[in-house]
């Protein structure tokens, strides 16, 4: 696959590109590149500290920039930044990936990883949102089933 760098994610300054087939991938220190899954790079969890709308802008202005269209910026897989924060094991990326959650309205995506987090989340500060935005979503999809 041919890549083209579109964006700097972290501190680190880690390249994030899009292939000519449309996948987005991350390129490694040693110059490999990969297509993006969750975990695949841990700066990836580091999209959440910003606010989407900044990062969006952020996404098109360099596929503009790189000769793409900027509506690919879509396409970028932001639910694997979620996850990661959601799942992560620091109240830090927790509290930003809830927000992520509740500004895009992904309360159903991640309806799992939120009930989580309402029972076993570290901080009150985590547990509460949490505990709103799995509600939000039980009204959508129902409560879970019963052990």
């Amino acid at each position: 696959m041919s890549w083209t760098e579109v964006v700097t994610i972290s501190a680190s300054q880690q390249p994030y590109g899009v292939s000519r087939e449309g996948c987005w991938g991350v390129r490694h220190v040693d110059g490999r590149w990969e297509e993006l899954r969750p975990w695949v790079s841990p700066s990836l969890v580091t999209v959440v500290q910003e606010e989407p709308d900044a990062f969006f802008a952020r996404l098109r202005a360099g596929l503009l920039e790189a000769g793409l269209d900027p509506a690919l910026a879509e396409t970028f897989p932001v639910r694997f930044s979620i996850l990661m924060g959601l799942a992560w094991n620091s109240p830090f990326w927790q509290a930003h990936a809830l927000k992520w959650v509740e500004a895009r309205g992904d309360e159903v995506e991640f309806i799992v990883e939120l009930r989580e987090l309402a029972a076993r989340g570290k901080t009150q500060a985590i547990r509460h949102p949490a505990r709103r935005l799995a509600r939000r979503a039980e009204r959508e999809v129902g409560p879970p089933p019963s052990s």
